[in-house]
């Protein structure tokens, strides 16, 4: 399905590092269905250069990494009934989101 993405007002491509450096923040919302290998979250049209960094804090005992060549935000979760060393795992295919990441925050830097 796909996200809902609300941005900051007032900060949208500000550049407030300098040398061109511009950053974007907002909230994303994830729906009751989640794809396989992520949810597009484009920024390149604040960013047509290159996106720096996409930061994505962890909420609900979820942590998000950012798939800079696909364009996608993707979800992991813990998977303690793998074993004690076990890694993250991402999260299955039509998973509702929801409720439990509603309003995920974001940051992002780019040129």
């Amino acid at each position: 399905m796909a996200l809902t993405v609300v941005y900051d007002p007032g900060n949208s491509v500000v550049d407030k590092c300098g040398l061109g450096v511009k950053m974007i923040s907002g909230t994303i919302a994830f729906d009751s269905s989640y794809d396989s290998g992520g949810e597009a979250l484009d920024l390149s049209y604040f960013f047509p250069t290159k996106v720096f960094i996409v930061i994505i804090p962890s909420v609900a005992g979820y942590v998000f990494q950012y798939d800079y060549t696909n364009k996608k935000v993707l979800v992991f979760w813990h998977d303690y009934n793998g074993g004690a060393d076990a890694p993250l795992i991402e999260v299955t295919a039509a998973t509702n989101l929801a409720t439990a990441l509603a309003d995920v925050r974001f940051l992002a830097f780019g040129k």
